[in-house]
C-alpha cells in the first residue's frame, strides 16, 4: 500500500470514529435534553451565545440558517424563560445584543456536563499512557485546526461578532 493509499485510509477512519463518538455522545446529550421543555433551535441558540458571547440578532439567525424573523421567535421564548436577555450596545445605541442569562449559563453548563461525564467515563477506564497519547492527539488536532482556521472559532466574515 503507497504512502497516499495509507493516509487516505488513515483518514476515513479517524473520521468514521470521530462521527461514532459524536452521535453516542449526541444521542446522550439529546436523552437528557429531552427532559426540558426547550426546542432543539432554542438549545442550538444557547450554545452559539455561549460560544460567540452577546450577538446581534442578524447573527443569530445567520448562524441558526433561519429567518430573522425566526430567530427573534426563538429568542423571545428564552427571554421570556429568563434564558436570554436583550441589552442594547455600548458603542451604538440602535444595535440589540442577546446574551446569556445566569440562567441560560446555568442551562448550558447542565448540558456539556453530560459530554463532561460521559468523556470522564472513558477516560477514567483508560490507562495513564493511553490518556497520555490521546492528549497528545487532541492538542495536535487543536493546533491544526487553529492553523487551518487562523481563529479558534471558524466563522463567515458576515457572522462575525461587531460589538
Amino acid at each position: 500500500m503507497n504512502d497516499d493509499t495509507y493516509r487516505e485510509e488513515l483518514s476515513d477512519r479517524f473520521v468514521h470514529i470521530g462521527e461514532q463518538l459524536e452521535r453516542q455522545m449526541l444521542l446522550q446529550v439529546l436523552t437528557e435534553w429531552t427532559e426540558t421543555d426547550l426546542t432543539i433551535p432554542q438549545v442550538q441558540t444557547l450554545l452559539l451565545l455561549e460560544i460567540m458571547g452577546p450577538s446581534r440578532m442578524g447573527t443569530i439567525s445567520a448562524l441558526l440558517g433561519k429567518a430573522l424573523s425566526g430567530a427573534t421567535i426563538v429568542v423571545d421564548r428564552l427571554v421570556r424563560w429568563g434564558l436570554v436577555c436583550r441589552s442594547s450596545s455600548d458603542t451604538d445605541r440602535r444595535v440589540v445584543l442577546c446574551s446569556l442569562t445566569s440562567h441560560g449559563e446555568a442551562m448550558v453548563s447542565q448540558l456539556l456536563q453530560i459530554g463532561r461525564e460521559r468523556a470522564h467515563r472513558m477516560l477514567n477506564a483508560m490507562t495513564k499512557e493511553q490518556l497520555e497519547l490521546a492528549v497528545r492527539g487532541l492538542e495536535l488536532l487543536r493546533q491544526v485546526d487553529d492553523q487551518v482556521n487562523e481563529v479558534g472559532v471558524a466563522l463567515p466574515a458576515s457572522t462575525q461578532r461587531r460589538n
